[in-house]
């Protein structure tokens, strides 16, 4: 059909669609000069070129043609538009509205309405599988099989074996009004139109709808992302054009790889420098805390400033993004790291001893003046071999703080692995200046408080009487500054705000679980979390992100959005949650008569996790993995030989290609000891040799080099060292 037959059927379907009553219907049949019965006959012909196409459309099918040609949603039925557009693109030449006054009212045209004897049958099949499975989703479930599927087959025996009384022809009908595609086989998705409930339907036909779409995207956007990886010449024919290159990166599916790529680079970036950063201190100083002693906190100000660290990256030569290591110690943005942020498990240990001899002996270097200690420094220790009055060895403290009755809850070992954090040098002793170091610590009064839920609920309560929702009191009172997280001096002002005087630090302890030192939203309020995390779901789904979605929901340009258009936005796209308490929430500036959001206000959940949680339980992972890797990089693997050799000799010379030879090649060939254990020269650490060494070793060197100028034929002896171990090798 041209377009201008299309366009003539249209035009003829919009001057039919004055007559919207009985009352004007009647008119027209008597301005007409025809009678009903002439009436009836014509509209009846015109049902049935409308059945005839779909019958063919449906290959054979009418059921199946409705659904492919009028109905692809599933509503069951279709408005005017909806059945004028129907009729110009099948090309059928109509009385739209002697159609649509089948039932009386020329508004819709319903499937039992078209084809009445079908549309009884696929009504009674709805009622039916309403009655005995609760719904589609039931009868899917009773229907399809282990691939999540039925077949035309499948559903004839289940229908009546669960007791549906249709003909062999009513329930092939029923089939291909299902299978609309033609597929052979029907799959749950396919099914949904069937609900009952006009709510649920609605939103699957949604589903249906935007499942096409983002098919669709998704297809394009594989497209756009192959056609980068082939890496053509800019002139190449198949190479990306770049004046569509706008279009395409504005897909969803491209923006939301692209913004999930950057996370996972700046996480990657600072799991990188946390894994660089406290390998270095751990291989160099033992812990983190003798580290922190010797080497950051010299001045024992117990806070660390971004040039002091800059300053020790540069003198240790340490490679690490200095500005990426910073952001993730500095938790609270208060341009210094403290121990707590610094390593917070250690912190709390710390804290806790500290509470606790304070308690027991009123400062911790009166532990060192207790009887308990004064008998054991006045003996030698270590069986007899060490004997001193000023320092304890690390057994010995251990006892002590078991005898005092010293015990915490984070570890078994508590004793020993606070031992370990105060010997300054490292040696397997403490001092009593170890002692008085940790007197001078002023720690968060969170670190040595109980977790106290009373204190937390009376909290609440303040909260909620000042700003309503726990989620504006998130936004206006705690995480002011919009970082997705509430650290401790946040929420300390933030109870001095409220004038509350409770135990703070068991309110705190109460929320921060884990001990991580920050607080998220999902520890705060579950139920805000979901709230925002069904949100930021949906924004990203239906837009690829909430700035995006921002600017659909605005649709004046004006800059803000009103409660009106957030609520019209949700409705068209079927986001499910409370839409006027998120309004409420997230409008920070409630100050105003007119009550809007600005992006400003929304900004924030681009970049926040849902699960905070989660989130750091990743970066902690992709930490362990990259020094996992990096101790697989730095230990080689090693061959052992079977045959017996005296000293220290190389292994006979194995066969090209065989196992023992695959690793090593001419000099790289491991060497065996008497008892058969492997000394690799790439795996055993080289002690440094001093100046005279490296000197004698050159000149022997020197000497080689000319007497082999002198005599070629001269067997070659070639030094190397081993560890300690210096040794010739002669030439097989």
């Amino acid at each position: 059909m041209t377009n201008e037959e299309s366009d003539a059927i249209l035009l003829r379907a919009r001057r039919s669609s004055l007559e919207t009553t009985d009352a004007e219907l009647e008119r027209k049949i008597a301005g007409s000069g025809k009678t009903k019965a002439q009436f009836r006959r014509e509209r009846e012909a015109d049902r049935q070129r409308i059945l005839n196409i779909l019958h063919q459309r449906g290959g054979g099918s009418v059921l199946r043609g409705w659904r492919r040609e009028l109905d692809p949603d599933g509503s069951l039925d279709l408005n005017y538009h909806e059945f004028v557009r129907s009729c110009a693109r099948l090309g059928v030449d109509v009385d739209v509205m002697r159609l649509l006054s089948l039932d009386g009212q020329p508004s819709s045209l319903s499937l039992s309405e078209l084809i009445p004897e079908e549309g009884g049958l696929v009504e009674r099949f709805r009622q039916w599988l309403k009655e005995k499975f609760g719904g589609p989703i039931g009868m899917f479930t009773a229907f399809a099989d282990d691939q999540n599927r039925f077949t035309k087959d499948m559903f004839i025996k289940r229908c009546r074996s669960h007791g549906f009384d249709a003909t062999q022809k009513e329930l092939l009908e029923l089939y291909h009004f299902l299978d609309e595609d033609d597929q052979g086989s029907v799959t749950q998705d396919e099914v949904m139109f069937l609900e009952i409930d006009p709510h649920l339907r609605e939103l699957e036909i949604f589903k249906y709808k935007m499942k096409s779409k983002h098919q669709q995207e998704r297809m394009l956007a594989y497209v756009y992302w192959d056609d980068g990886r082939r890496d053509f010449h800019p002139r190449h024919r198949l190479a990306r054009r770049p004046w569509l290159a706008g279009n395409f990166e504005k897909l969803p599916a491209l923006q939301c790889e692209a913004r999930i790529d950057r996370q996972h680079e700046a996480m990657w970036r600072t799991a990188e420098a946390l894994a660089a950063f406290h390998s270095h201190l751990k291989k160099t100083y033992g812990n983190e805390v003798r580290a922190w002693r010797r080497a950051l906190d010299k001045n024992r100000k117990f806070a660390v400033t971004r040039a002091e660290l800059s300053q020790y990256c540069r003198a240790v030569d340490l490679n690490i993004d200095i500005g990426v290591l910073w952001k993730s110690l500095d938790k609270d943005g208060d341009n210094y790291i403290t121990l707590t942020e610094y390593n917070p498990k250690c912190a709390v240990l710390l804290a806790q001893f500290q509470h606790w001899v304070r308690e027991r002996f009123g400062s911790c270097a009166a532990l060192w003046e207790c009887p308990e200690v004064v008998d054991l420094l006045s003996e030698p220790q270590g069986g007899g071999r060490w004997v001193s009055n000023k320092k304890l060895l690390m057994d010995n403290l251990t006892a002590v703080l078991k005898a005092v009755g010293w015990k915490s809850d984070n570890s078994s070992s508590a004793g020993s692995s606070l031992g370990t954090m105060l010997d300054y040098y490292g040696c397997g002793f403490v001092s009593r200046e170890d002692l008085e170091w940790l007197d001078r610590w002023q720690p968060p009064g969170w670190l040595c408080s109980e977790p106290d839920p009373k204190a937390w609920q009376e909290l609440r309560v303040l909260m909620l009487k000042a700003y309503d929702l726990p989620l504006r009191a998130w936004r206006k009172l705690l995480d002011t500054d919009d970082t997705n997280q509430v650290c401790w001096s946040e929420f300390e002002r933030a109870c001095r705000k409220l004038g509350f005087k409770g135990n703070v630090g068991g309110a705190w302890r109460h929320l921060d679980a884990d001990n991580s030192g920050t607080i998220s939203m999902r520890e705060y309020d579950q139920e805000s979390a979901d709230l925002l995390s069904s949100f930021k779901e949906w924004a990203e789904y239906q837009f690829a992100s909430v700035e995006l979605a921002f600017k659909a929901i605005d649709a004046d340009g004006s800059g803000s959005i009103t409660l009106s258009e957030l609520k019209r936005a949700c409705r068209r796209f079927k986001w499910q949650g409370n839409v006027k308490l998120l309004f409420h929430c997230l409008d920070t500036d409630n100050d105003s008569e007119r009550r809007t959001l600005q992006y400003k206000e929304l900004e924030f959940l681009d970049a926040w996790e849902g699960d905070y949680s989660a989130s750091e339980q990743m970066l902690e992972d992709t930490i362990r993995l990259i020094q996992e890797r990096e101790v697989k990089r730095r230990v080689r693997p090693s061959t052992t030989s079977s045959a017996p050799v005296l000293g220290l000799a190389r292994d006979k010379p194995e066969p090209a290609g065989s196992e023992n030879n695959s690793n090593y090649s001419g000099s790289q060939r491991p060497f065996t000891s008497e008892s058969g254990a492997t000394m690799d020269s790439r795996n055993v650490a080289k002690k440094p040799m001093s100046k005279a060494e490296t000197l004698h070793r050159r000149y022997h060197c020197l000497a080689a080099k000319a007497k082999r100028r002198k005599n070629p034929e001269a067997p070659e002896r070639l030094p190397r060292r081993i560890g300690q171990w210096m040794f010739t090798e002669t030439p097989m």
